[in-house]
């Protein structure tokens, strides 16, 4: 069953609309999964992507700092702050190990948001 997912970002600099905001996208997915995950303080990298072959909407938010990896990164990481958010929207994530994530704190990390691909 494929899916429409809309997202609309919308961009301020001191309290102005930024030029070319709001943005409004629109991608067809066949599969979406919502993401409730828990990861354990100084948990090495693990995949997220489940059973998807590729992924094209990735959107997490997490309150712990974490580092992700995409398309079979091997080397180097996407650092995310607590509190912090990260959208790939109509993207092409489709080699190895789509998406990982790391804890390499003290806590666990809770991350919430929505993975859309086939």
């Amino acid at each position: 069953m494929s899916h429409s997912l809309e997202m609309t970002l919308s961009l301020k600099m001191d309290g102005l609309a930024y030029p070319g905001f709001p943005l409004s996208r629109r991608v067809q997915v066949d599969e979406v999964a919502p993401v409730g995950y828990e990861q354990d303080a100084g948990a090495g990298y693990t995949a997220l992507s489940g059973v998807f072959g590729s992924l094209s909407v990735v959107v997490l938010t997490t309150d712990q700092a974490l580092s992700l990896r995409m398309n079979n990164q091997s080397n180097g990481s996407l650092p995310l702050n607590s509190g912090g958010v990260v959208v790939v929207f109509d993207g092409a994530i489709d080699t190895g190990t789509l998406l990982s994530v790391l804890n390499s704190g003290l806590v666990n990390a809770n991350m919430n948001g929505l993975l859309g691909g086939t």
